[in-house]
């Protein structure tokens, strides 16, 4: 029998007494809180380094978010998400007009597990990115925008200036930068979400072995 690397039983949440004690009767986070803030703030950590270590990484975060059900992830679901995203239809309704002159909304589904901003600064080594104020899962209109222009790019579109702007490159010189005529809003799940482990293997041998400092990891 394998024996468990750790005694989770010692991990704490680094929390006012007060908030604890307010978290008793609600050990997990359930639907309609703020995944984000739990995985922040509330996550039990290692007492001698306010860290989530590897060796209980898979059991801690399991058991917060990806407990399964007949094998699957359970689906999250933000009633809060669903109203943003049809209040955000909605003002563009009155102002604009009917949809497909002035703005478009475009429903996507995902055909496989998407990861966002996993860089951030964050008690585990590569985490997720969670709207501040709703706690769920989103793409900043910012990677929508980067995105979009690579893909203008490539195809050398005439009208990537116009749309998305000139990217201000040349600070120092007189060259006048355009902004772009379009605005891309935040994506969000419209209904419900799945949240589930993988395991991440970067492979930047370059990098790794420069001691220069002077090869980036990609």
């Amino acid at each position: 029998m394998k024996r468990r690397p750790t005694n989770l039983a010692d991990y704490k949440q680094p929390l006012p007494h007060a908030i604890v004690d307010c978290l008793k009767d609600r050990p997990h986070p359930r639907e309609g809180d703020n995944l984000g803030l739990w995985l922040d703030k509330y996550l039990p950590l290692a007492p001698d380094s306010f860290e989530l270590k590897a060796e209980a990484r898979t059991d801690i975060l399991s058991r917060f978010f990806c407990a399964r059900k007949l094998g699957r992830p359970i689906a999250w679901r933000s009633r809060s998400a669903s109203e943003v995203v049809a209040r955000q239809a909605q003002s563009c309704e009155a102002m604009f007009g009917k949809e497909g002159t002035y703005y478009l909304r475009l429903p996507m589904r995902v055909e496989g597990r998407l990861l966002i901003d996993y860089a951030r600064l964050s008690t585990i080594e590569s985490s997720l990115s969670f709207h501040a104020t709703l706690g769920v899962p989103r793409i900043p209109g910012s990677a929508l925008k980067g995105l979009l222009r690579a893909t203008m790019r490539s195809e050398g579109d005439p009208e990537l200036d116009e749309l998305l702007g000139s990217p201000d490159l040349e600070r120092d010189n007189d060259k006048t930068h355009k902004r772009g005529r379009l605005v891309l809003f935040d994506a969000f799940p419209d209904g419900s979400f799945e949240l589930d482990l993988d395991v991440l293997t970067p492979h930047f041998g370059d990098y790794y072995g420069d001691t220069t400092g002077k090869t980036p990891p990609a």
